[in-house]
C-alpha cells in the first residue's frame, strides 16, 4: 500500500495529550494518531452508510405507506431471542 503524508495542526495541549497516550502504549505519536484518524474514519463511513439506509427506509414509507407494528416487531423479536429460525414477515 502506498503512503501520503498529510500535515495537520493541533494545539499544544492535544499533542501533549497524544505524546502521553503513546508514550503510554510505547508507541510513536504516529502511530497513534494514524490509529485515530483509521478509527474515526471508519465510525463515520458507518454512519453514513447507515444514514443513507434510514434515508432511502424513510422514502419507502413515504411511498409505500408500509410499516411493522411494535406488537409485531416484538413477537419477532421474541422469536428470534429464543434462537428460533425466523424470517421477517411482518
Amino acid at each position: 500500500m502506498s503512503t501520503t503524508t498529510i500535515g495537520i495542526k493541533v494545539d499544544s495541549a492535544l499533542a501533549e495529550r497524544l505524546r502521553a497516550v503513546a508514550d503510554t502504549m510505547d508507541r510513536a505519536p504516529h502511530w497513534v494518531a494514524r490509529r485515530a484518524l483509521e478509527q474515526f474514519n471508519e465510525r463515520e463511513e458507518q454512519r453514513i452508510t447507515m444514514r443513507a439506509a434510514d434515508l432511502e427506509r424513510w422514502e419507502r414509507y413515504v411511498t409505500t405507506g408500509e410499516s411493522v407494528s411494535t406488537e409485531d416487531a416484538e413477537a419477532w423479536l421474541l422469536r428470534v431471542a429464543r434462537g428460533e429460525d425466523v424470517s421477517w414477515g411482518g
